[in-house]
C-alpha cells in the first residue's frame, strides 16, 4: 500500500511525504482519531516509507525492506500492541526502550509503533 492509496487529507499526506524525502522526519508522531479510521495502516506506511530503498517513489513496495514491512516481517519496524489489560504495559514499553538503543538490521532507521 501506498500513501495515493489512503482517503484522507491531501495536505496531511504531502507533509508526512515531504518529510521523507526532504530528510525532515521528526524523532515521534501521535496518530489519532476514532477506532478504524486507518491510523495504523498510515504509520505501516510511512514506515515503510521510511525504511525503503527506492529513491523516488516511497514506498515502492518491490525493494527487500518494503516487502519485509509488507509481510510484517521487517527486523526494523517493531509493533507494541496492547496487552490482555487493553493497554501498553511497562514491560512493552520497556522492550520497545531496550530495542530502540540497538542499531537497525536492514536499514538506516529503526521505527516503533505502539498501538
Amino acid at each position: 500500500m501506498k500513501f495515493k492509496d489512503i482517503i484522507c487529507s491531501n495536505a496531511q499526506i504531502k507533509g508526512l511525504e515531504g518529510s521523507i524525502y526532504s530528510n525532515t522526519v521528526i524523532q515521534s508522531l501521535i496518530f489519532e482519531g476514532m477506532q478504524g479510521t486507518g491510523k495504523k495502516t498510515l504509520a505501516g506506511i510511512y514506515a515503510a516509507a521510511l525504511l525503503c530503498e527506492n529513491e523516488i517513489d516511497k514506498p515502492c513496495g518491490e525493494c527487500k525492506s518494503c516487502i519485509l514491512s509488507a509481510s510484517g516481517n521487517h527486523p526494523d519496524i517493531l509493533y507494541i500492541e496492547k496487552n490482555k489489560k487493553k493497554s501498553v504495559g511497562v514491560d512493552e514499553i520497556k522492550n520497545a526502550v531496550k530495542q530502540a538503543v540497538i542499531k537497525p538490521h536492514e536499514s538506516k532507521r529503526k521505527v516503533i509503533i505502539i498501538n
